[in-house]
């Protein structure tokens, strides 16, 4: 059973995702915010068990590096779906330029992350699982799921909180990055 588990983390990561997107492609249909709110929270929980399945397979798993790249890549794309899913729903330039500025800083936080991993500097804290792709799922959902009319601004401000929170995570998070790396040139000395 143990070896099944790897692959059926990675399915539900795909799965996830996918449904992430289609709320992406239901809020570009004119769909209700609220519904559209409801498939990608489900959709985002996927994220949630795909990281449970991943910690129930031993440490070193062969496959445990693809299934975390793949995990990473997911994210990704189901927050994308639903970001450009909105962006296409609103003929308005301000809405549009506001999500595209929320969803590339939402890629820079996950890449500082990943970069520092590259370096030798982990950001295992809690605080980045909690507060990064968790607190962006929480402000989207609860955003679609408050709207109020007219709907543009609504959707506007959504990405203005969530620019901000993304701005606050790349600043926190390269300090900490450098507070590690503080601490590492320290140690070799």
């Amino acid at each position: 059973m143990r070896t099944t588990l790897p692959a059926l983390g990675n399915v539900v990561s795909v799965v996830g995702a996918s449904v992430c997107v289609v709320a992406g492609i239901m809020a570009a249909q004119q769909a209700s915010l609220s519904l559209v709110a409801w498939v990608f929270l489900t959709g985002s929980l996927c994220d949630l068990a795909d990281g449970q399945i991943a910690r129930a397979v031993f440490t070193e798993h062969p496959s445990k590096p693809w299934g975390a790249f793949l995990d990473s890549l997911a994210d990704k794309i189901g927050e994308l779906g639903l970001l450009f899913g909105l962006a296409f729903r609103f003929a308005n330039p301000s809405i549009v330029r506001i999500l595209m500025v929320a969803a590339c800083t939402g890629l820079l936080c996950s890449f500082i992350k990943s970069a520092a991993g590259e370096k030798g500097i982990k950001l295992n804290w809690p605080e980045v699982r909690i507060l990064g792709r968790t607190m962006r799922v929480v402000i989207l959902t609860a955003g679609l799921l408050l709207v109020f009319q007219p709907e543009e601004r609504s959707v506007w401000l959504l990405a203005v909180v969530l620019v901000v929170w993304n701005i606050s995570m790349i600043i926190a998070r390269v300090f900490r990055i450098y507070k590690e790396h503080l601490k590492m040139m320290n140690s070799d000395q």
